[in-house]
């Protein structure tokens, strides 16, 4: 969780935003489409900071297809009534 953490808080300080945890992004706590209906309900312009594979997961299931999603990645989903849908997924560039 130290990663994640670290990570929210680099968002928290870019936006202002502040960092909540939420035991359900805690790795192996929650199925794809649970993370999706938290999402959901945290509303507009949300961030959840967690781990693969369930992140990964919903990112695929907001694509409608298994992704890659490697870690670091950052993807907007976008979630509007009933639809659901990836729009776009960033991976950190490789270091040489």
């Amino acid at each position: 969780l130290r990663r994640a953490r670290e990570t929210a808080e680099i968002l928290a300080a870019a936006t202002g935003a502040p960092v909540e945890e939420e035991a359900a992004l805690a790795s192996g706590a929650t199925p794809a489409p649970e993370l999706l209906a938290l999402a959901r309900e945290a509303g507009p312009g949300t961030a959840l900071v967690g781990h693969n594979p369930e992140l990964g997961e919903a990112i695929g299931l907001a694509a409608g297809a298994a992704l890659e999603v490697k870690p670091g990645s950052v993807a907007a989903v976008e979630l509007t009534g009933a639809r659901v849908r990836l729009l776009w997924l960033e991976a950190p560039a490789k270091r040489l």
